[in-house]
């Protein structure tokens, strides 16, 4: 099962309007609204309203696309419960919302309409901070739940899964726009995008999103536009790739300055300015384009490399985040305690481990190189990073977790077709959310659980 959420919606005019649309075409229907209402512009209104709730932010809604597996044959009952599942873990409880299903692609597909404000006006709190990782959890999570097909991010099955762009690489909605006002590309473009074109020119939509919305044209309309020099990638995308190309494969300063220069950059340390300077050519001017670190990621900062006299101060999302990509570039690269150590320590992450006669019982880091460095705790940095989840990367072991799963929902939705709306038996809601199972969560510290365990034990032993 695939889970696709954007960036979010500031209006529902677009989105509601496509969605209608298809249901008008017989190509989707209108399973369920939690607010009891079906008609495209009353469902408009009321989401809008619900919106103008809480002025103090952009991001009305989303408009959040379920696709299962081939493999799985679901009904429209299991779906919802599964989608209910889905939005009571992200946080969307007592948000209206409305669920359509579409059947224009191959694979099963439905679409959820949700609002950021609830009934009382207040924001959904879990879409501000790395949502789009709680939901890729939470989806893998609900496989296992409602013993669906699991999705394998490794396995790569052409004629099974679609090829999906990078957001940082490219911006396909941009070129989707710079296509249509081109002569010759336009009329293709607009066969390969089929009904979904007006959509798409109404509001600007993330490269995940569109691969969901075009469905199995995504990589015809990739390629075309890719042939004909629509997509690009950007010199700033490209500088930054050999970068870290190089921090991989090198570890110290002079072989990391060498490794891009024979990738063609440009490299230069400032004594002056006490920063570097990188350059890249643009191909179709022929002309060299210059970068000062500080339009840069941390991790290619003078700073990242050299202790210099006067530390530089970083906010500490700025710390976590470069932290992060050390240690991600550190895993890809050594498989040992002892080198993960080594290899951080060449770009001034501190390893500290909370040791006891009984071991290792956790892992924090921290940047050597600036002024009043953050400790984070390892699973403050990511929950992938707790001790015992990095020891697990490092001895390149992948252990099955046990899930236990108690008070399974059993649920049976009887719908009724009443004058082209659905009706629901209980108030217009297949089921109370309130009473959904709520799936084990593995987002928590391990070692922090376990020392907490220990003290509970010790006390009640006194």
């Amino acid at each position: 099962m695939i889970v696709k959420v954007g960036a979010g919606i500031s209006n529902y005019t677009g989105v509601i309007n496509y969605h209608d649309r298809k249901v008008s075409e017989g190509k989707a229907e209108v399973l369920t609204s939690s607010f009891g209402i079906t008609e495209r512009k009353s469902v408009i209104d009321y989401l809008t309203f619900q919106g103008e709730k809480n002025t103090h932010v952009k991001n009305k809604g989303h408009d959040i696309p379920f696709s299962f597996s081939k493999n799985d044959v679901v009904s429209n009952e299991k779906a919802l419960i599964v989608m209910y599942d889905y939005l009571t873990e992200m946080g969307f409880k007592n948000h209206p919302y409305i669920i359509y299903k579409h059947d224009d692609k191959q694979h099963q597909h439905y679409h959820v309409v949700v609002s950021n404000v609830d009934e009382f006006g207040t924001y959904n709190q879990t879409m501000r901070g790395l949502y789009k990782k709680d939901s890729q959890r939470i989806s893998r999570e609900l496989e296992l739940k409602h013993e669906l097909t699991i999705t394998e991010y490794t396995k790569v099955d052409k004629g099974e899964r679609l090829e999906v762009l990078s957001v940082d690489d490219f911006s396909l909605h941009n070129g989707i726009m710079k296509a249509l006002n081109n002569q010759e590309l336009s009329s293709k473009v607009k066969e390969i995008v089929g009904d979904s074109l007006d959509y798409i020119k109404e509001q600007p939509q993330t490269n995940d999103y569109l691969q969901v919305l075009i469905g199995n044209n995504f990589n015809e309309l990739e390629h075309y536009l890719k042939d004909n020099g629509i997509l690009k990638k950007s010199l700033k995308t490209t500088l930054i790739s050999i970068l870290d190309e190089s921090l991989i494969h090198t570890n110290d300063i002079d072989s990391y300055i060498n490794f891009a220069e024979n990738k063609g950059l440009y490299v230069r340390y400032v004594k002056s300015l006490k920063e570097f300077s990188y350059g890249i050519n643009n191909p179709d001017t022929d002309t060299m384009m210059y970068f000062k670190e500080k339009h840069l990621p941390i991790r290619f900062h003078s700073s990242s490399f050299w202790k210099n006299e006067q530390l530089k101060s970083y906010p500490i999302e700025q710390q976590k985040n470069y932290i992060k990509n050390s240690i991600n570039q550190a895993l890809k690269q050594v498989k040992s305690k002892e080198a993960f150590i080594q290899y951080l320590a060449l770009r001034n992450v501190e390893v500290i481990f909370n040791e006891n006669k009984a071991g290792i019982q956790g892992v924090g880091f921290k940047t050597l190189n600036i002024e009043n460095p953050t400790f984070f705790k390892g699973s403050d940095v990511h929950r992938s990073f707790s001790w015992n989840k990095l020891k697990e990367q490092l001895d390149n072991q992948v252990q099955q977790k046990d899930i236990t799963l108690s008070n399974e929902m059993e649920a049976v939705i009887k719908v009724e077709k009443v004058d082209n709306n659905f009706q629901f038996e209980d108030n217009n809601l297949p089921i109370d959310i309130n009473d959904v199972t709520r799936i084990r969560k593995f987002d928590k510290d391990d070692d922090e659980d376990d020392n907490k365990k220990r003290r509970r034990n010790s006390n009640r032993n006194r």
